[in-house]
């Protein structure tokens, strides 16, 4: 008989909020066979993980002592922690902010005030964890459920299109913050349609095409969402080989009309 203690994920919470911990903890111990360990302090948090290398760690951007952004950059530059997944916690007025963030390798973000599903769908996500609503309970995700790749760093533009899609079709979200990131996750993700924020032309222009020939091989359906852009690039985009775009700011119905329009033989 083997008596050997069961070695379970950890999940490392840091955020000066008792009542964010407490929640946060409440909802991955309701969902994951995992350890939680919550910590008031990043450098704390930092030290501890050097030596126990925690599978993840849900990061404050506000805090005393040490701010969530100063504690990325030490978990970064150390060798022990550099490759450690890191979430954030932050709110849409601090976009800006995620945008810097991202050259420091964040595999992503959580908008407070947040749900519990958001959580749970970004932990699994990014650490491959399975749940126990998708290992107990297959009807939590029924066969109506559709799943959808947004690409994009525009906080405000990926909440409204989240909801959408989650209202309309059930949908489960993988989030890429970056071209990198979702050429990553196309590599071992199918989703029925990728919308992609387009910022700015100069960069889409040389990372775009990457992602548009993934799924094209693949037959999956891309949406370009940009805001203000030149006609001749807007033409040049859907030469390219993309199924629709849509300009910002669009209404929700526009944008069902559009995914709809697009997945014909999915629906």
């Amino acid at each position: 008989m083997n008596n050997m203690p069961e070695i379970l994920p950890i999940i490392y919470l840091v955020d000066d909020d008792a009542m964010i911990r407490k929640l946060l903890e409440s909802i991955i111990m309701s969902a994951f066979q995992v350890r939680v360990v919550s910590f008031d302090n990043a450098q704390i948090a930092l030290k501890q993980a050097k030596n126990e290398r925690p599978n993840l760690i849900i990061l404050d951007l506000n805090m005393p002592a040490m701010n969530g952004q100063d504690a990325l950059r030490v978990l970064r530059s150390a060798p022990e922690t550099e490759k450690i997944p890191v979430i954030i916690c932050t709110v849409e007025s601090q976009e800006k902010i995620v945008r810097d963030l991202m050259e420091n390798r964040i595999e992503g973000y959580i908008l407070k005030p947040f749900e519990p599903e958001a959580i749970i769908d970004k932990i699994v996500q990014i650490t491959g964890l399975a749940s126990y609503q998708t290992t107990t309970d297959a009807a939590s995700v029924d066969d109506k459920a559709m799943v959808f790749m947004l690409i994009g760093n525009n906080l405000r533009y990926k909440s409204f299109v989240k909801k959408a899609l989650k209202k309309s079709f059930n949908a489960v979200i993988i989030d890429a913050l970056d071209y990198a990131a979702a050429n990553t996750l196309l590599q071992n993700n199918s989703p029925a349609a990728v919308l992609s924020s387009v910022e700015n032309e100069t960069e889409s222009r040389n990372n775009f095409v990457s992602i548009i020939d993934q799924c094209r091989h693949r037959s999956i359906p891309i949406i370009a969402c940009p805001g203000e852009v030149s006609q001749e690039f807007a033409q040049e985009i859907i030469q390219l080989g993309i199924s629709d775009i849509i300009l910002k700011p669009f209404t929700e119905k526009r944008l069902l009309d559009k995914v709809r329009k697009c997945l014909p033989h999915k629906l």
